[in-house]
């Protein structure tokens, strides 16, 4: 769970960058199992799904014209 606060901007996407290096390091070892016959699907076995949770985020509801809008 990558938890962050505010909108979601490129300094938001540069601090998620240090989790997707992280990434890059995770390897599976299995007695006799090369690690090339792993799938993404094997992968799901042993590590949680990834959730960008947001918190403290406003959104105005404006259309293009800079108008407000309903949330309806």
């Amino acid at each position: 769970m990558y938890n962050s606060k505010g909108t979601i901007d490129s300094d938001a996407l540069q601090n998620l960058n240090l989790v997707v290096n992280l990434t890059k390091h995770i390897q599976i070892k299995s007695n006799g199992v090369n690690e090339k016959d792993f799938d993404a699907s094997d992968y799901a076995k042993f590590f949680p799904s990834f959730m960008w949770v947001v918190r403290d985020f406003n959104l105005r509801l404006e259309d293009k014209d800079g108008e407000e809008i309903t949330s309806n």
